[in-house]
């Protein structure tokens, strides 16, 4: 008997870690928690974000070069990772389309969401510990739990419903853009949690 499997409709994620130094998350975090914000959507509670038309602020990395000497090429660095992600993925090359930062209160949610006219999307982790809620992607299959108990045990990768990745500081998850994305209800428990999201397109 012959044996043929076909596993079909991969989604790539993936996490690189220690991006960061530790006194360059320290100089981020602080410059996240001092940037003039507002509220955010898709955050609940007394949460802040540059993710703001009305700031005009459509870039923070821009910003950042230009306000933090350190970091005059930081947008550069963190492009050539995405693109070694985009290469895997099968897409060439890409560049960031726009990026902004948000600061999550204790007790608030980051609901499930996905990021439309983009092409990858990723997260920079500043301000992150044990207590922080984690980044849960939902299985694009909407049909999963009308065919399998929600209950289920089996650690088949062909049965969950969503997977969630624990980052650290200095961490950078990236992922699919259509890929739903949040805390999945869970609280955060870190106070002042801190992350850098952005979108990137093919060029």
């Amino acid at each position: 008997m012959n044996k043929t499997k076909y596993q079909i409709f991969p989604t790539l994620i993936t996490k690189y870690e220690g991006i960061l130094l530790p006194n360059e998350i320290e100089l981020l975090h602080k410059f996240c928690l001092n940037f003039d914000s507002s509220f955010h959507g898709s955050i609940t509670k007394e949460s802040k974000s540059s993710h703001n038309l009305e700031n005009k602020v459509y870039d923070i990395f821009d910003v950042i070069e230009k306000t933090i000497p350190n970091f005059f090429g930081i947008k550069s660095r963190i492009t050539t990772i995405l693109n070694d992600y985009a290469n895997e993925f099968g897409i060439n090359s890409v560049k960031i389309e726009n990026s902004w930062f948000n600061v999550q209160s204790k007790g608030s949610i980051l609901k499930q969401h996905c990021h439309p006219f983009s092409t990858i999307s990723a997260a920079l982790y500043l301000n992150v510990d044990a207590n922080s809620s984690k980044i849960f992607f939902e299985n694009p299959n909407q049909h999963i739990h009308y065919c399998y108990d929600e209950k289920e045990t089996s650690k088949s990768k062909y049965l969950f419903g969503h997977y969630y990745v624990t980052p650290s500081p200095g961490d950078l998850i990236v992922f699919p853009s259509w890929l739903k994305h949040g805390s999945m209800y869970e609280e955060n428990q870190t106070e002042n949690r801190t992350v850098i999201s952005m979108n990137a397109l093919r060029q």
